[in-house]
């Protein structure tokens, strides 16, 4: 539950969860949308031309989810999703979960939009 400071029934509203499935059934089927593509590949290049390894990416505004669930894949080892919208948390949860990663922690206060999840996936460990 979010406290009533944090966000409103508006946002609740504009991400309902009729909207947000529709978001991640699209995702599904067709991978990140342009605009999101040209950001991953944006987030590789910077990560490229860094000595940083194995690090933890950190999406605000996270929505499903899909940044995250794409730099999973092979190219940080931990990310921490920040989300305002409650039907978006839940559905990128349990993508996360659908994927075999797990969810490490959430709390029920202001910071209730607060997933980090956790690369388990074998393919990434060394």
């Amino acid at each position: 539950m979010l406290c009533s400071g944090c966000v409103g029934e508006e946002i609740s509203r504009q991400f309902d969860a009729k909207k947000v499935a529709a978001d991640l059934e699209r995702y599904r089927r067709h991978g990140p949308d342009r605009t999101t593509q040209l950001l991953i590949s944006g987030i590789r290049k910077a990560l490229s031309q860094t000595s940083v390894r194995d690090g933890i990416l950190l999406d605000g505004g996270a929505g499903v989810g899909v940044i995250h669930h794409e730099m999973l894949e092979q190219d940080v080892r931990d990310a921490i999703h920040v989300e305002l919208a409650p039907a978006q948390l839940a559905v990128a949860r349990q993508e996360v979960e659908r994927r075999g990663r797990r969810t490490a922690s959430l709390t029920g206060n202001c910071l209730s939009p607060l997933i980090r999840l956790r690369n388990d996936s074998p393919s990434t460990r060394a």
